[in-house]
């Protein structure tokens, strides 16, 4: 049975759509703002779009990141007050279980 490893291209795709994001809100605020009698410093412009942008890559490498390992772990969502990963069944079954052998590639 193959097992599933994190895929960098993915998220690094999902970096890039959040980044776009970013840029597209902090673009709409400038245009916003420059349509309003109010004066900012055009490197206040300059830092918003640095500052969204990043946060749009960041967001969309973290929900992308948690995601594949969320799903690489095989963690189950449960209800509310359940901890990711628990069924509610004290005793798991066996093929869930730990093994270190799994882990080797091929050796």
């Amino acid at each position: 049975m193959a097992r599933t490893r994190f895929n960098g291209a993915i998220a690094t795709v999902a970096a890039l759509v959040g980044g776009g994001v970013g840029l597209s809100v902090a673009l709409l605020l400038r245009s916003l703002i420059q349509n309003t009698p109010a004066q900012v410093q055009p490197t206040t412009f300059y830092w918003w779009m640095v500052l969204l942008t990043a946060f749009g890559a960041l967001w969309g490498l973290a929900t992308q990141t948690m995601k594949q390992l969320e799903s690489i772990q095989g963690y189950r969502q449960g209800g509310m007050g359940k901890r990711l990963g628990s069924s509610g069944d004290p005793h798991p079954p066996e093929s869930s279980k730990f093994s270190p052998d799994a882990d080797r590639d091929g050796e």
